[in-house]
């Protein structure tokens, strides 16, 4: 596959990835925060208290939808952010733009009272996004990987 064919694939994903962050960040304001009643501010800064609750109550799949859920949020922040930011295609870089925004949504929760400020969800919400980030590694290395395949032939029956 020539450099334009590449530069071009890599371009296509980062508009599209453009286009769909605008409605993914709408979509977790809707879940988070919009779609929520108005109640007294409250916080909860007993890390990992959601885990306890899931091993000590009888209640287990509750507790596992609250911290997959949690995880999967920002799951898709992490696949695009990198796609659409080559600075963010570290680990680090994407983990603390997670932290930041997951902290915004639980701080803005507190706020105007439409949730609760957590640890637990600050821990789910940067490890889903990372977890985002390592697919997209995986992934970019399956391509390279296919494309060296590719170019030396090594596919030919």
């Amino acid at each position: 596959m020539n450099q334009f064919k590449r530069f071009r694939i890599d371009r296509i994903a980062a508009l599209v990835c453009w286009l769909l962050m605008p409605v993914y960040v709408y979509h977790v304001f809707r879940l988070t925060l919009l779609g929520r009643p108005i109640r007294d501010s409250r916080t909860l800064l007993v890390p990992f208290w959601e885990f306890r609750n899931f091993i000590r109550t009888e209640r287990q799949r509750y507790w596992m939808e609250q911290i997959m859920g949690n995880l999967a949020m920002l799951f898709p922040f992490g696949l695009m952010l990198p796609i659409m930011l080559k600075w963010f295609r570290t680990p680090v870089r994407t983990g603390v733009a997670a932290f930041g925004f997951s902290l915004f949504i639980e701080s803005v929760q507190y706020v105007t009272g439409r949730g609760i400020f957590e640890i637990d969800d600050l821990m789910h919400n940067t490890l889903g996004a990372l977890v985002g980030f390592f697919v997209y590694m995986f992934a970019m290395r399956l391509l390279i990987e296919y494309r060296r395949a590719y170019q030396s032939n090594e596919w030919d029956i």
